[in-house]
């Protein structure tokens, strides 16, 4: 069965960097540059043969946590600061 996904990583750190460098050199500036307001990841989950998502099929997280959790704040500060001040 052949597997789809928009790119693909040989390893979940690769992944996490990804991730990461995603946030910290697109969206987050994005934020400050033109008023990004908002972000959507929207597989959040392997499915069948489409493997996108930040969760295997059988629903094992892909990136620890305390990464997820740690580039979301820094989304949240950076849409505070430009709401905010």
């Amino acid at each position: 069965k052949k597997k789809f996904g928009y790119k693909g990583f040989k390893s979940r750190e690769e992944l996490e960097k990804a991730y990461i460098r995603l946030y910290k050199t697109e969206i987050i500036p994005e934020i400050y540059k033109n008023s990004l307001s908002a972000t959507v990841y929207t597989q959040l989950t392997d499915i069948e043969d489409e493997i996108n998502g930040i969760f295997t099929f059988d629903r094992v997280l892909k990136i620890p946590k305390e990464r997820l959790i740690e580039i979301n704040k820094e989304v949240y500060l950076a849409f505070d600061k430009k709401v905010n001040g």
